[in-house]
């Protein structure tokens, strides 16, 4: 039987998991669905949707997935899935990466190849952003959430001396937020 798992991240823009499943469907006729939405760097086992598949599951069965990195961002975490499930009797298809199947040594060799890369492409994109903010920071960027309106106000009446349900009372500021000013003055 031929099952499909997709996995779409929280903040995936755009990416939808009617879009794998489209990609999947246009190559294979899967009995079954199962889905998740959560970080590519959770392992599969974590994952609600690939659990409630792995109870399912039969020796001569195949997993369609629509890319590797679907199914982790992490090579170790991949190959070790893939090993697991090649124990149980189970294949992995990619439809992406030119169905790669893995109940073959070169679908095998290819899952390992593309799996790297998947988690090389995530270094990368993190070493990227980690640049980016350190370029925003040293330009004296403010980075993050903006500062809540009324927050220079408060810090005045802070070091004049002013109480916390005073500064609360003339900013209109919640009490969280005037504490954190307070500790910052």
């Amino acid at each position: 039987m031929l099952i499909a798992y997709t996995r779409i991240s929280t903040d995936d823009k755009g990416q939808t998991v009617a879009n794998q499943l489209h990609a999947i469907m246009a190559q294979h006729e899967v009995k079954i669905a199962f889905s998740d939405e959560v970080s590519g760097s959770t392992n599969p086992n974590d994952r609600e949707g690939f659990k409630r598949l792995l109870s399912l599951v039969k020796h001569g069965d195949a997993i369609v997935i629509s890319a590797l990195d679907r199914l982790s961002r992490d090579t170790l975490d991949t190959l070790k899935t893939i090993k697991d499930l090649y124990a149980l009797g189970v294949a992995v298809i990619s439809v992406r990466e030119s169905d790669i199947d893995t109940r073959t040594a070169q679908g095998e060799l290819q899952a390992t190849m593309f799996s790297a890369f998947a988690a090389y492409e995530r270094k990368l994109i993190s070493e990227r952003t980690k640049q980016a903010l350190q370029r925003l920071k040293d330009e004296g960027k403010q980075l993050g959430r903006p500062q809540a309106e009324g927050h220079e106000k408060a810090l005045e009446m802070f070091r004049a001396g002013s109480t916390v349900p005073e500064v609360m009372a003339a900013t209109g500021l919640s009490r969280a937020t005037t504490y954190r000013i307070k500790a910052a003055a």
